[in-house]
């Protein structure tokens, strides 16, 4: 500001070319000099600081539109109401803010509305995951319309890897179910039925459960596959009546055909053939009873 005589200087002669036009158009004259003698320090201080002392419009000395358009822009800010930015470094402070409220804050963790997704056939919707969800938006006081953004892109990227997991599986079982195909072809159906027998087996005897010995054998064999052709082999090893626990009557499921390609494999089978003609073989009296019930089930002679 200059120094009072020439505000004073200043405000006079400006007083007095106010008074000359306010005269002319009705409105009182304006002592600016005197109107900022009035303010406080405080008021003076943002008063210079943000430039209201420069002149104004008409030649007035100090920018009153100025002050009135800050006050107007003020009003603007959130809710109409001029509420300071949250302080970060007071966590007492900062969850009293009032403006979380103008923000659309509910309150409480409960209080927040999201729109659960369509979810693929097959995929649970985690509940445990929104509690936690809500309780941190609750934590960070954020507004309805936040949290629900957060929400959409936090459940639609957690859908999209539950769907990418279950096309991973499809795609294994797939491949799985095909490489068996390939290798047992008709016969797979009771190949399948002596491997589960097979493991229950295992399970039952050794005391392990049953997820556990699926998943050790398929680690061990490398897959899915290849578990299913260690179990088929240690089934043919112990024989039906074993993993049946003798109460079997060792026919394959799928009728005559299936039979018939099961006795087709059997004799490409090095192991089983060896057991099947040497009578002096341990293995011998169950590799001719599995042949027999095979082929009358086949219709076939052995």
């Amino acid at each position: 500001m200059a120094d009072n005589g020439a505000a004073g200087a200043a405000g006079a002669g400006a007083g007095g070319a106010g008074a000359g036009a306010g005269a002319g158009a009705g409105a009182p004259a304006i002592d600016y000099t005197a109107v900022y003698g009035t303010l406080s320090a405080e008021n003076k201080e943002i008063f210079e600081r943000k430039g209201f002392n420069k002149a104004g419009a008409n030649g007035a000395p100090i920018d009153i539109n100025g002050v009135f358009d800050w006050a107007r822009n003020s009003e603007k800010l959130i809710g109409g109401d001029h509420i300071p930015a949250p302080r970060l470094d007071d966590d007492k402070a900062f969850s009293e803010w009032p403006g979380h409220q103008k923000l659309g804050y509910p309150g409480e963790a409960k209080g927040y509305k999201f729109e659960r997704p369509q979810l693929p056939q097959g995929v649970n919707y985690d509940e445990r995951l929104e509690g936690v969800f809500r309780t941190a938006v609750d934590k960070a006081k954020l507004g309805q319309k936040q949290a629900a953004i957060l929400y959409n892109e936090l459940i639609a990227d957690r859908v999209g890897q539950e769907a990418s997991a279950m096309q991973r599986v499809a795609e294994a079982k797939t491949a799985m179910e095909t490489e068996l195909r390939t290798t047992f072809g008709a016969s797979l159906d009771a190949v399948m039925a002596r491997s589960n027998m097979a493991l229950r087996y295992i399970a039952e005897k050794s005391g392990v459960k049953i997820e556990r010995a699926i998943d050790g054998i398929a680690s061990l064999a490398g897959d899915g596959a290849g578990a299913i052709k260690v179990l088929h082999w240690i089934a043919q090893q112990l024989g039906e009546d074993t993993i049946k626990g003798g109460q079997g009557d060792g026919f394959v499921d799928g009728g005559a055909a299936a039979a018939k390609a099961e006795m087709d494999r059997l004799y490409t089978d090095v192991e089983f053939m060896k057991a099947y003609r040497d009578k002096a073989h341990q293995g011998h009296k169950q590799a001719v009873e599995r042949m027999t019930r095979l082929a009358e089930q086949a219709g076939a002679k052995t």
